[in-house]
């Protein structure tokens, strides 16, 4: 249901930036950010005795860590992709993908480092990546990208799905902008972005 519930979230605040843009009028604020899930905090039991707080307040639980994995090999996939991009395109389109593969790269550090995966040999991210056979063709290099920010989109709606009631925000950012980038790239703007067995039909 989380994954749902984000995935809807992420499609009207990108339906009000288009509609914001299309009226010529400002953005209204965002809401601060909440999870309506979260549950209040249990009380400190003082019989219990005390412990370290972990070193990374962020990290996931052990059951989100394989989420948070495959979110940073999403990451890495796509910047792996764009550098490859980046040195078959025209110098006009070069800069624009390198600094998406720098994006992507530096988010697949953070999501690794999160799910307790970097310099392991868990860590599920390789040293190269398949592409698609008509590469030479240029139809099939302009989608490339869309299709990179989708997937990536994909793996973070997986994450919110498994993310501890209360501790979404991560997954949640990551999800809108991986769609805010699809759609940067040419994807249609979609109803449930993140779950591709429902965005089907496009938005507007």
């Amino acid at each position: 249901m989380a994954r749902l519930v984000g995935s809807v979230a992420v499609a009207r605040d990108t339906l009000t930036d288009r509609l914001a843009a299309a009226a010529g009028l400002p953005r209204p604020d965002r809401a601060p950010a909440t999870d309506d899930d979260a549950e209040p905090a249990a009380a400190p039991d003082a019989s219990a005795p005390a412990t370290d707080a972990p070193d990374d307040a962020t990290s996931p639980a052990p059951d989100d860590a394989p989420e948070a994995a495959a979110v940073a090999l999403a990451h890495d996939e796509a910047a792996w992709t764009f550098t490859v991009l980046a040195a078959r395109a025209a110098d006009d389109r070069r800069a624009a993908l390198l600094a998406a593969a720098a994006r992507h790269e530096a988010a697949s550090d953070r999501w690794a480092a999160a799910a307790g995966v970097a310099g392991r040999p868990t860590d599920p991210r390789r040293a190269a990546y398949a592409l698609p056979a008509a590469l030479d063709d240029p139809a099939v290099a302009d989608a490339l990208p869309r299709t990179l920010e989708q997937a990536v989109a994909d793996a973070c709606a997986a994450a919110v799905a498994t993310a501890a009631p209360g501790a979404r925000d991560d997954a949640l950012t990551c999800l809108r902008e991986a769609t805010d980038a699809a759609t940067a790239a040419g994807a249609a703007a979609v109803p449930f972005p993140g779950m591709a067995e429902l965005a089907t039909t496009p938005v507007g």
